[in-house]
């Protein structure tokens, strides 16, 4: 009698431990199969940029950038390359040149300085109203269109529709500005 029970008590205790033995087997395989979903997803986060008042979402991943953060950068250096007069900051040109792709800085560098250059000399200032802007992610280009104004002193002698076209460079999560150039009419 007394086998019969150790043996019932046996056989009791050995379900329970290949029970227990079957549960963390299947844990064991959830937390294999969970840090293979979190290897694969490392690095493939998005992450939601906010640097200034933007107009419309943007995001940028690992290896793209969104529409609306491309548009809402293009409006950005527009203000930065654009809005310019004989008494801007050097802080403008430094801004611009801290955010350009190493290999376009040498040449914005002399194009800022010969505009700043030229604008000091006549005393001339500019400012650009965007009216649109279209963009290309695949490219990293981006033509924006609008009215630049222009006044000798403090009297605007030509406000004109013109088209700008800034080249972008994505690097290890920045968007940096490669050229800013104006897009001539048979150009397009």
């Amino acid at each position: 009698m007394k086998r019969k029970l150790f043996i019932g008590k046996l056989q009791s205790i050995i379900a329970k431990r290949d029970l227990f033995l079957f549960l963390t087997l299947v844990l064991l395989g959830v937390v294999v199969l969970l840090s293979m979903a979190l290897i694969k997803t490392v690095g493939n986060q998005r992450i939601v940029l906010i640097p200034m008042p933007l107009k419309q979402a943007g995001w940028v991943d690992k290896a793209r950038v969104s529409e609306g953060y491309l548009t809402e950068m293009t409006r950005y250096y527009s203000t930065l390359f654009l809005d310019i007069s004989p008494d801007s900051p050097s802080s403008q040109i430094e801004e611009i040149l801290h955010y350009s792709a190493s290999e376009s800085n040498s040449a914005l560098k002399s194009q800022l300085m010969s505009e700043t250059q030229y604008l000091k000399r006549n005393h001339v200032t500019t400012f650009f109203s965007p009216a649109s802007v279209a963009v290309d992610t695949n490219t990293l280009i981006a033509d924006i269109t609008g009215d630049l104004h222009i006044m000798v002193g403090k009297e605007e002698v030509k406000v004109s529709r013109v088209t700008y076209r800034a080249h972008y460079v994505y690097r290890n999560g920045a968007l940096l500005i490669a050229g800013f150039n104006e897009v001539k009419k048979d150009a397009k």
